[in-house]
């Protein structure tokens, strides 16, 4: 079997030859108007991904939004599934090719020519949707559909949000509501960029759970007059959640750290935890990092069958109640491969907890494990 970094670089040759084939070509003559697939110039709007920025954007993971534009010379449909897409585009090329060869037969233009031109493009199709095919499958990330708060208007510039205008926080949940809503498996992503945001409830059940690839930063708003829930990030009724992406969660705690003492007889909130799982089961938290949370780093409640690893946390020495990771009334919880250091407990084990799985857990400062 061929290696996956061969069939990709099949598919983007085949892109290649297709725009210089194209571009010798000229752009192709309007089909008819009864064809179901046509070509036509098309201008993308203001959100759309484009295929010269999407590696690098998105760390080599090619993504595509809802029309795939091709140059000057057309658009591609983009169906919900991206291995749709796959199919419609070598569709929508085969058809256009064979729809030009019907139309100039009709108006007479192939008469008393040589036909090795439409021979010749009939292969260049052929070839290119094989290609295009073999991209897909190279790549699984393409039969997932891709939901980016860019899309929903975010603001990546680490400074628009608060509690009179949450835009980033609306689009962070817009984009994961529609994520939800989705009929086949999705990726929500929060893009590379510094994101300020609120707190947010990310909610279930799903059709089907989307992953959530967490690439940029994200801050959480320093005031607490904005929280009204125990989490920023609350993830709630979910089954099968995997979150990763290499990205960081920062909570921005520093102002809040002094707030953690209730004089007597006066109600106070509790600080919130940065990434909150209840009722959640069968999910995956990895490869991100957990600085400065306002509470604990990472509340796990309800739960069951939770794997945390490759985690970095850290906050300063004297941070109070930073604890790392907490975990109540929960069964099945594994932590690996972490390194902890907070003003508090590294891993905290409330009432409830069974079944808690520990190792490799580098832990200091902090109070330890208990």
């Amino acid at each position: 079997m061929a290696h996956q970094t061969d069939l990709n670089k099949v598919g983007r040759e085949a892109f290649v030859l297709l725009e210089e084939y194209l571009r010798r070509r000229g752009p192709p003559p309007s089909p008819p108007r009864s064809s179901t697939h046509q070509y036509y110039n098309y201008a993308p709007p203001k959100n759309e991904l484009h295929s010269v920025r999407d590696p690098k954007e998105f760390d080599g993971v090619l993504i595509v939004t809802r029309r795939v534009p091709w140059r000057n010379y057309g658009s591609a449909r983009l169906s919900r599934s991206k291995l749709a897409w796959c199919l419609d585009l070598m569709h929508d090329y085969r058809s256009s090719d064979e729809g030009r060869s019907n139309w100039k037969k009709r108006k007479g233009l192939n008469q008393g020519h040589d036909t090795q031109p439409a021979m010749a493009s009939k292969t260049v199709v052929e070839l290119f949707c094989f290609s295009v095919l073999v991209l897909c499958m190279a790549n699984p990330s393409l039969q997932q559909e891709i939901f980016d708060p860019m899309d929903f208007e975010a603001m990546g510039d680490g400074e628009t949000d608060d509690g009179q205008s949450p835009r980033t926080l609306q689009a962070l949940v817009d984009a994961w509501d529609s994520a939800c809503e989705h009929r086949a498996p999705a990726i929500f992503v929060i893009p590379k960029r510094t994101f300020l945001a609120g707190p947010g409830t990310f909610e279930g059940p799903c059709r089907v759970t989307p992953k959530v690839q967490i690439l940029g930063t994200v801050k959480a708003v320093p005031s607490m007059n904005d929280y009204y829930n125990p989490g920023w990030f609350e993830f709630k009724h979910l089954d099968g959640l995997e979150i990763g992406g290499g990205g960081t969660l920062d909570g921005q705690g520093a102002a809040s750290w002094n707030k953690t003492n209730c004089p007597p007889k006066r109600s106070c909130k509790s600080l919130p935890i940065s990434m909150r799982l209840l009722r959640v089961s069968n999910a995956t938290i990895a490869n991100l990092t957990f600085i400065n949370s306002k509470g604990f780093h990472i509340g796990v409640q309800q739960s069951s069958s939770v794997t945390i690893s490759r985690l970095q946390i850290s906050a300063p020495a004297d941070s109070p109640n930073t604890d790392g990771i907490h975990i109540s009334r929960s069964d099945n919880v594994m932590i690996t491969s972490l390194k902890i250091g907070t003003g508090d407990d590294c891993i905290s084990i409330g009432q409830g907890a069974n079944n808690v799985q520990i190792s490799d857990v580098t832990c200091g400062p902090g109070h330890g494990i208990r």
